[in-house]
């Protein structure tokens, strides 16, 4: 038995000397290469188990897998479906409609409604549009009985706002709410009863003098506005003639439009005007006026 004292006394040359002999060298080599030998035998043996296991794996799974699509098969065979042809088999999947309404829907084009009638004591007289010019409307308050020309967005007799303007209507706001005023055909109430038919008249000149010289007491037995057609002034617009003045006895009603008198346009009002005051030369006078959409002649003889 080796001691302490034994190792404490021994020479670790004389030990070197003797562990590095051929012979000893030998054996250390020996024993490397079979350690060597087993680590590499280890490693093929554990590689060769790894493949074997996923191969077996694979196996297996292929096996089940084909077990399942034979089942199946067999299920199936004793219910086979026939395949679709013919128009029939797309009758069905139509009449059906697995996938909701064949087609593609039709668009809804909403239509805006026209807002109500306004309760308002108002009056259309008359609209202007054009293109280049900014579109107003002239409309009548019928308690106060006066009339004036309104733009978009601006108040109308402190009742309502004016919002939009169109040809025989015009569209306002009340307690946030839009109104309709349409355009009178009839120019503000039925004709005078006793108003003369026919398209030709004999006027004294002495009743025609007193009616043009006090041209402005004139133009208070009715009201005329101008009269827009597709964005053009084209002539004067009557409404509101009193009963036994000047306009009745020649045969003028309620909604008629005045064109041109002894061939001159009445689309401008203050051209108009001069032309009612020249009259007062003429003995025989011309009127083309539009009544009911249809345009008629009147000639006047003055004796």
């Amino acid at each position: 038995m080796i001691s302490i004292q034994s190792l404490r006394e021994l020479d670790y040359n004389v030990v070197i000397a003797r562990l590095m002999r051929r012979q000893n060298i030998s054996i250390m080599v020996r024993g490397v290469q079979t350690a060597c030998s087993l680590f590499t035998l280890a490693c093929i043996v554990l590689l060769i188990v790894v493949v074997a296991r996923d191969f077996l794996t694979k196996l297996g799974l292929d096996s089940e897998l084909e077990d399942r699509v034979s089942r199946l098969t067999k299920q199936l065979s004793g219910t086979s479906p026939q395949p679709l042809s013919g128009a029939k088999d797309w009758e069905i999947i139509t009449q059906r409609k697995p996938f909701g309404p064949l087609g593609r829907p039709s668009a809804v084009i909403p239509t805006a409604a026209t807002p109500p009638a306004s309760p308002l004591m108002l009056s259309l007289i008359g609209t202007f549009i054009t293109s280049g010019q900014e579109p107003y409307a002239i409309i009548e308050d019928k308690k106060k009985q006066s009339q004036e020309m309104f733009l978009l967005n601006q108040s109308v007799f402190d009742q309502a706002v004016l919002k939009k303007i169109f040809q025989d209507r015009v569209e306002v706001e009340r307690n946030g709410k839009l109104e309709t005023l349409r355009l009178d055909e009839l120019g503000g109430g039925p004709s005078p009863s006793n108003a003369p038919d026919g398209d030709e008249f004999v006027v004294e000149e002495a009743e025609l003098d007193k009616g043009l010289e006090n041209l402005p007491l004139l133009l208070t037995q009715a009201r005329a506005v101008p009269y827009f057609k597709d964005g053009r002034s084209i002539g004067l617009r009557l409404f509101a003639i009193k009963t036994g003045s000047l306009y009745e006895k020649v045969g003028l009603r309620n909604g008629d439009i005045l064109k041109t008198i002894n061939g001159n346009n009445l689309g401008d009002i203050s051209q108009a005007l001069k032309l009612f005051e020249q009259l007062k030369q003429e003995r025989s006078i011309s009127l083309v006026l539009e009544r009911e959409k249809q345009d008629r002649e009147f000639k006047y003889t003055i004796r």
